[in-house]
């Protein structure tokens, strides 16, 4: 999960949970040993005010303070790589393998992008607002599968105007439409995305701008903003 990458949370000023600091067992599978299924949960000052309702897996540690969990509110954008071993080619060589043989070495969850494959980094989406596979310790990610393009994320719908808020990550519509929103971006800032870019600065983006439309008018995926290797 990026936001427990003890790196990042230091760049933003974002204290370490500690690993006793939860006394709440999560459910699935236990962490990686010496780290908490808490880690990438964030306290109140990142809360986005917009996402509140889908809280559903909010905590509270030893002192008494709430921590909420991110992917209800946040992606981060993993167009063009993965943790599957199994894809051919595998788009992250470069990946420590989530080997248990290397020990505290080991690179579970450990996938992204080398700095210096990222091609225009002003123009490339690197964090949106989101809702994402709300689990703990989930991986909160996105991809311009869930860009509002259709056929969306796993062959279904993953536009949040027609899947809106709904909780689960996956569904059913009133029409009887499937849809995923495991990897969906949200405008649901007046209809808009708050987005961070790999050169660092954020900007507000309306929903044509997550996405694009050709020139038939049918709305397909904006490359150019979530395509990070080309």
């Amino acid at each position: 999960m990026w936001s427990a990458n003890v790196h990042f949370r230091r760049a933003l000023n974002l204290r370490t949970i500690e690993l006793n600091e939860v006394a709440v067992t999560p459910p699935g599978p236990p962490p990686t040993p010496g780290r908490t299924s808490y880690a990438g949960y964030l306290t109140k000052g990142w809360l986005c005010p917009q996402a509140t309702r889908l809280l559903d897996r909010v905590v509270t540690n030893d002192k008494g303070e709430q921590l909420f969990p991110p992917q209800p509110q946040y992606g981060m954008n993993v167009e063009g790589i993965s943790a599957d071993p199994n894809l051919v080619p595998q788009p992250t060589r470069w990946a420590v393998p989530d080997d248990p043989a290397l020990g505290s070495k080991r690179g579970s969850g450990c996938y992204g992008y080398k700095r210096a494959q990222v091609r225009r980094s002003a123009e490339k989406l690197r964090f949106a607002d989101g809702m994402t596979i709300n689990l703990v310790g989930g991986p909160g990610v996105l991809d311009k599968s869930g860009s509002g393009a259709f056929p969306g994320t796993n062959g279904k719908v993953s536009n949040y105007d027609q899947v809106q808020e709904r909780v689960g990550g996956v569904g059913t519509l009133p029409d009887g439409t499937a849809f995923d929103a495991t990897r969906m971006t949200v405008w649901r800032h007046k209809g808009g995305a708050n987005v961070a870019f790999f050169d660092g600065h954020c900007q507000w983006l309306r929903k044509d701008e997550i996405y694009t439309r050709d020139d038939t008018g049918k709305i397909v995926t904006n490359d150019k903003l979530w395509v990070v290797l080309k």
